[in-house]
Formats: C-alpha cells, structure tokens, sequence
C-alpha cells in the first residue's frame, strides 16, 4: 500500500478527532479544506520547512507538533512559523522550494512533480491564516 497523508485545515478540535470522521463518512465541508498525498510524512516537511527558512536542515529546529501517540496512523500540527513561510510564497518562491525539496533524497523527485503539493500546502496554509485555523498533516500506513 504505503503511506498516506492527508493535509488539512479545521480547528483544534476538529484536527483530534479528524480520522473519526473520516471512518464515519465524508468530511464535513464547512469544517475540513483538505488535500490528499502520499509518501509524505513530518520528516519531509520538516525538510520543507528548513529549505523555505534558507537554512540547513536538522534534527530540532524545524520540528512538527505530534498529537497524540505515533502509530500506524499519526497527526501534527504545523508550526505557525511553518505556516507563516508558506502562507506568504509567491509563486517564484513556490518554485524554488518545489527545486529545492525535491533534489532531497526523500523526496527524490522532479520539481514538476512535487511542486503542486508545494502550491496546494502554500494555498491551505493561506487558507488556514484567513480562516483562523490550524494547518495538520494526518498520516497512515
């Protein structure tokens, strides 16, 4: 199978219980702006996160908050100062962080391939500023 990872903006409460709602229908439109991924999992975000701060990553700085206990599923919480960089790319940069990340050996990809995760999490993390809510990543095996 392998990994899923779904990216989405609700609030708090609504993040805790986000995959009780995905086992009891679909989500609630109002509540949930959602992009569905795969492969993706905090480590690469956290990867993200340091090529849009223009630093070196590292274990620590660039961390996502865990909610809750890892297992087969898990469920974090992106920083605002996370949200804050991708809320505020423009396109260009967009582009240059699609670059960036997807010369990582993570990722592994081509910049044309990755960059619209990069323009959707730029979009929602938009989003969730607007709106006044949280950006999360929910991830299964």
């Amino acid at each position: 199978m392998g990994i899923l990872a779904d990216f989405f903006v609700c609030s708090a409460a609504d993040a805790l219980l986000y995959e009780t709602f995905l086992q009891e229908g679909p989500l609630p439109a109002e509540r949930f702006r959602r992009v569905e991924s795969g492969g993706i999992t905090s480590l690469e975000l956290e990867m993200l996160w340091a090529i849009a701060a223009g630093e070196e990553w590292e274990p620590g700085p660039f961390e996502l908050e865990d909610l809750g206990e890892p297992g087969d599923a898990w469920l974090c919480r992106f920083p605002e100062p996370f949200v804050a960089l991708l809320a505020e790319a423009t396109e260009e940069q967009v582009r240059a962080l699609a670059v960036g990340w997807a010369a990582t050996e993570e990722i592994a990809s081509s910049p044309e391939q990755i960059a619209p995760l990069v323009r959707d999490l730029s979009a929602l993390a938009r989003h969730g500023r607007e709106s006044g809510r949280g950006l999360y990543l929910w991830g299964s095996l």
